[in-house]
């Protein structure tokens, strides 16, 4: 019986039926053909599961190029034309010069500054602060050991940064009589105005007139002298890097008595753009302060730019700028207020402040013998000295 039973379970193959070794236990019966069986059901399940995962992502894929078709299936009747007029739109132009001035002009400049500037009014979450202020500065260079405060997690937004304050050891006020710089910046020009243009970048010039909003083509020049024989206007322009301190100053002692807003365009008023396109400082918005100092008429100038359309004045409560239009301004059209009481500064008195740098234009009234011969492209202080006027 212990044979038969021997013989029968090794024709069936279910288990080992030698008689294992003394002292060793028995090893796993193992079954050939289930073990098979099994390993080939795995493998199929395998390529299976491998196969719907490819397939999932093709269907998702094929999804989303179904959304997209769909959308411009939809879209497309806004679409097309606008590509086909963009295309006429260069062909007719393509010969013309300043092609890239052209289309800069039509960009919606105005909206992308409105944008910005309330931006800057929201407040940054305070682990966001350290991150965002220091790229700012290793891309402008910005000097933050110059700053009353120099911990950025104390600045609460983007608005606050760009009006940050100076220690007030820095910009020491220089005491010779004459016209101090009223920011940090670079000069574009510093001399007379001749034959009633002013010249913003060596060898290009624009009107008098037309910067300070007078439509007829008289000789204001002439009229804004209070002292035409001994006298004559000077004009100094001082572009404001982003990367610069973005306050201003009183340049002298001075009696501002009434200013002018233009809500004009909001172009850049970098240097090498003012080369190509020398009328921007007179079509862009800004805000002109007129009055009186000791040698006469008086003025000073805040240009705004791209991103820049916030001009704010500590004084003046009324003034609102970088609001968007429903329509393109006018270039003479602007607002005008007179002070009840004129407002008098002083040499280095804070008087406003930009949110992204900007341009600053002063137009004074100085004997012909003034010295004004600081050179273009140079770098100056809130403080030094821009002319010496006996």
């Amino acid at each position: 019986e212990r044979e038969r039973e021997r013989d029968h379970l090794r024709r069936t193959h279910r288990f080992d039926v030698h008689r294992p070794r003394r002292g060793r236990p028995a090893a796993a019966a193992t079954n050939i053909p289930v073990l098979a069986t099994t390993t080939k059901t795995m493998l199929h399940q395998a390529c299976s599961l491998l196969l719907l995962h490819h397939w999932m992502q093709i269907s998702a894929i094929m999804n989303k190029l179904k959304r997209l078709y769909q959308f411009h299936k939809r879209y497309y009747v806004v679409t097309v034309p606008t590509t086909i007029a963009g295309l006429l739109f260069y062909w007719y132009n393509r010969n013309k010069p300043n092609l890239d001035i052209r289309i800069y002009n039509m960009l919606p400049l105005r909206a992308t500054s409105s944008l910005w500037g309330k931006l800057n009014s929201y407040d940054l979450p305070i682990w966001m602060r350290s991150k965002l202020y220091d790229y700012f500065c290793k891309t402008y260079n910005c000097d933050m050991s110059e700053a009353l405060e120099s911990d950025y997690r104390n600045y609460r937004n983007l608005g606050e940064f760009f009006g940050r304050k100076l220690r007030p050891d820095l910009r020491p006020i220089c005491q010779t009589p004459g016209v101090v710089s009223p920011a940090d910046g670079l000069i574009l020009h510093n001399g007379p105005i001749t034959d009633g243009r002013i010249e913003n970048v060596k060898g290009l010039n624009y009107s008098l007139n037309s910067f300070l909003g007078f439509k007829n083509e008289s000789n204001h020049e002439q009229e804004l002298l209070v002292n035409p024989e001994k006298n004559e206007l000077y004009n100094c322009i001082i572009y404001l890097a982003p990367g610069d301190y973005h306050r201003f100053h009183s340049p002298a002692e001075w009696t501002v008595e009434y200013r002018k807003h233009f809500p004009g365009r909001l172009l850049s008023v970098k240097p090498s753009l003012l080369k190509r396109v020398p009328e921007i400082l007179h079509i862009n918005e800004r805000v002109c302060y007129f009055g009186k100092w000791r040698h006469g008429f008086f003025s000073m100038t805040a240009v705004g730019a791209t991103n820049v359309g916030s001009i704010k004045v500590y004084f003046d409560e009324d003034l609102q700028t970088n609001k968007r239009l429903l329509w393109r301004p006018d270039r003479y059209g602007c607002s005008e207020k007179s002070f009840e009481k004129p407002v008098k500064f002083s040499a280095g008195q804070d008087f406003g402040e930009f949110n992204f740098g900007s341009t600053i234009v002063l137009i004074y009234e100085a004997p012909k013998n003034s010295k004004s011969d600081l050179p273009r492209d140079q770098k100056i202080k809130f403080g030094q000295l821009l002319a010496e006027i006996a």
